[in-house]
């Protein structure tokens, strides 16, 4: 917590930096949400980076961990000038999406168009998604 009882994220520092299973992924998202609604966004841009960061951490521990029930997550928030960027780490493995989802996985499309950029980058150590939000141009 910062200053007033608002949530803060310290640059480069995790807002959020644990194990994490499936039963963490509410009070995490209320985190997040917390840590928006303090930057004064307004509700569309604080439930776009909610619901794309709540998926990008459930993906995280249904197919980073999969078989593991979570492993260590660590999700950064920060806001600079018009900029708002949100990065979610795991150390597990990638799972290449599938050409036909099926009925599922449409997690990374609904994130790509929440978002002004979505970035995966994927290694043996794990994950990195960096999403971005233009500030400016959601007011617009």
């Amino acid at each position: 917590m910062g200053r007033n009882g608002k949530v803060q994220a310290v640059r480069g520092e995790p807002l959020f930096k644990s194990f994490l299973s499936r039963g963490d992924l509410g009070p995490t998202r209320m985190l997040l949400t917390d840590w928006a609604t303090a930057e004064s966004l307004d509700a569309d841009m604080v439930y776009a980076i909610v619901l794309s960061g709540h998926e990008v951490l459930a993906n995280s521990v249904e197919h980073g961990y999969r078989g593991c029930g979570g492993g260590l997550v660590e999700l950064f928030a920060d806001h600079t000038g018009d900029l708002i960027t949100v990065t979610v780490v795991d150390h597990g493995g990638w799972r290449t999406p599938p050409a036909d989802p099926g009925i599922r996985g449409r997690g990374l499309t609904l994130v790509r168009g929440l978002t002004t950029t979505a970035d995966i980058a994927s290694s043996d150590h794990g994950t990195t998604v960096t999403m971005t939000w233009d500030v400016t141009a959601a007011q617009q």
